[in-house]
């Protein structure tokens, strides 16, 4: 699992979490995870918000991991259901 992986998925199950509390989850240190941050921002699949002062992250609803484009959102949805009937014939 790559850290972007594991920065989404803590992100998914504690909303508005601040860098130092990912950090301290995931196990880095210093700034590494605003890269993975700054990446999920500009992929549409991470928010900010400035809560007291200090800058929440969490995913966006909706979006599945790795389908921020919709078009690869609409082939993956499309192979999912041809791969589920390849199995059952």
């Amino acid at each position: 699992m790559t850290r972007y992986e594991q920065l989404y998925a803590f992100l998914r199950e504690h909303p508005a979490s601040d860098a130092q509390a990912i950090n301290h989850a995931l196990g880095t240190s210093g700034k590494v995870i605003y890269y993975e941050i700054k990446k999920g921002m500009q992929s549409g699949e991470i928010q900010a918000r400035k809560i007291a002062g200090r800058y929440r992250y969490s995913t966006r609803a909706g979006v599945c991991f790795g389908c921020a484009n919709p078009l690869t959102a609409l082939f993956n949805r499309y192979l999912m259901t041809a791969r589920r009937n390849s199995t059952a014939a």
